[in-house]
């Protein structure tokens, strides 16, 4: 039954794909149409309004007990879709709360990669920081530990221009605003505030980054909870229980056979 739903509602995920192919061909498109990085009018409002004061203090912030904190929700950014898949199906889900998480987290990676494509944005170590690596802040991370974590992360990067919107904040959000929790609406938010924190701390977005992301997050789920899907009809779930009926029975008569010709 749960395949058909899926079968009927097909187009869910095709946001998703969409995201996928934009993501992993963007080097490509940028080398083809020889983009470049720099800071916009993104950029410079954003430093207008924060450079001397929250950049400032942060850039002479170096905490190893804060670097390891910040650390955590990036290193559970890209695991996060798939623990909370585990969680709706072990929490026995709604199929339709299932269908519009989906949704959602497809409109809010595709409109976010559309407008990284329109508005290539430098993230914050492009810019500010004199060690311009992409592993940025997470470099101290990496030397704390003596494993070179964030750098091999990073070194795979598709999107280096892709500070705007910040979809790390995004995803947890999508979470946050959705009709399914998990632990508890103060573990969302407290998510929510420590990954925004995190992208600001370790120079990978700007704040307006961060705003947008949540913003984002918020207008996706508004969007998928709108939405109506395609639902079962009552005669082809009456069928398919009829058939599990059937099955069963044949299964029963065919064992009482192999037993009386024993």
């Amino acid at each position: 039954m749960i395949k058909k739903i899926l079968l009927l509602n097909y187009w869910v995920f095709i946001p998703i794909l969409v995201y996928l192919i934009l993501f992993f061909v963007n080097p490509l498109v940028q080398k083809l149409l020889h983009a470049k990085c720099s800071p916009n009018l993104i950029v410079d409002v954003d430093l207008w309004l924060f450079q001397n004061n929250i950049y400032f203090i942060l850039s002479k912030v170096q905490n190893p007990v804060l670097d390891i904190i910040s650390s955590i929700p990036y290193l559970f950014h890209f695991p996060l879709p798939l623990i909370y898949a585990i969680f709706l199906i072990r929490s026995k889900a709604n199929i339709e709360d299932i269908l519009r998480i989906t949704l959602a987290y497809g409109l809010v990676n595709m409109i976010g990669v559309i407008i990284q494509y329109m508005v290539p944005t430098p993230p914050p170590w492009m810019v500010l920081m004199e060690n311009k690596i992409p592993e940025a802040n997470f470099h101290r991370v990496d030397n704390f530990l003596g494993i070179k974590i964030f750098k091999t992360i990073y070194s795979f990067s598709k999107l280096v221009c892709g500070a705007f919107p910040s979809l790390h904040t995004a995803w947890p959000s999508i979470i946050l605003f959705g009709e399914v929790l998990w632990i508890g609406r103060w573990f969302c938010v407290l998510h929510v505030c420590l990954i925004a924190f995190s992208a600001v701390y370790s120079m990978h977005h700007y704040i307006i980054d961060v705003l947008t992301g949540i913003l984002l997050a918020y207008i996706s789920c508004k969007i998928a909870n709108i939405v109506n899907f395609e639902k079962m009809d009552t005669r082809d779930y009456t069928l398919c229980t009829t058939d599990l009926f059937l099955i069963f029975i044949s299964n029963r008569t065919t064992d009482s056979h192999v037993t009386f010709e024993e």
